[in-house]
């Protein structure tokens, strides 16, 4: 099942660009600051929009996150309250939950699960199941953007399929507000958009948040050849 990598290579409004000042970082320092912000953070809990559209086909989902560090994370993707059920699914609701031992993933819509054990010092970040631009690579500034009365620094970079990633940074705190993925495919359009609803930092979360039983009915399959790599060596 490769439901979880394909929402990680799919996630990845209208806004009006300004001339704000531009950043005097340079764009890989800047999201290098962005993705520390929340690898440091020893809680976090989030709820982002998502919104994918491929052609004619839009579909509104809901993403709760809840991180503890250094090995627990619940990941969850429902469709949004009042939205309307996509004809064709492009994303299956589904989670992933780390308990510090194993890590869960769950095709909700399929009701069927795999299970991979968790190496003793696994990769973890809160936003690790999202689209991942890499701040070693070649990144790029974009113009900035104004929402809520804040600026955001833009940074970009290509995909190695031919489209463009694009975060959104709050200036000041590095934090994200948004994620836009825009694939080339013919004579298709293709984008996905992850926006911060809210989120919260180092607050107290129990481990009990973190348990996962397979729901009764729910079949167990083989995990995907390569999904422990997410997960380090």
């Amino acid at each position: 099942m490769t439901f979880v990598l394909a929402l990680v290579a799919a996630l990845g409004l209208s806004q009006t660009p300004v001339a704000a000042p531009p950043t005097e970082q340079a764009p890989g320092d800047l999201l290098k600051k962005a993705l520390d912000a929340y690898a440091a953070a020893k809680s976090y809990q989030a709820t982002w929009s998502y919104t994918q559209s491929r052609g004619s086909t839009k579909q509104e989902m809901l993403i709760e996150i809840k991180a503890k560090a250094p090995s627990r994370i619940l990941f969850r993707v429902t469709t949004a309250r009042g939205a309307k059920p996509a004809g064709d699914r492009l994303v299956p609701e589904m989670q992933v939950v780390l308990d510090g031992a194993t890590a869960w993933y769950e095709n909700t819509s399929e009701k069927t699960y795999f299970k991979i054990q968790l190496p003793k010092q696994p990769l973890y970040t809160p936003l690790m199941f999202f689209p991942q631009m890499a701040a070693s690579g070649t990144v790029r500034s974009g113009a900035n953007v104004v929402a809520d009365g804040q600026i955001y620094n833009v940074v970009e970079a290509d995909r190695p399929d031919g489209g463009t990633m694009r975060i959104e940074i709050h200036s000041v705190t590095h934090r994200i507000r948004k994620i836009v993925v825009d694939n080339l495919a013919p004579f298709l359009s293709h984008s996905s958009s992850i926006v911060v609803q809210k989120e919260a930092f180092d607050a107290e979360l129990a481990d009990k948040a973190f348990v996962y039983k397979p729901p009764k009915g729910f079949k167990e399959i083989p995990t995907p050849p390569g999904a422990e790599a997410v997960f380090g060596p």
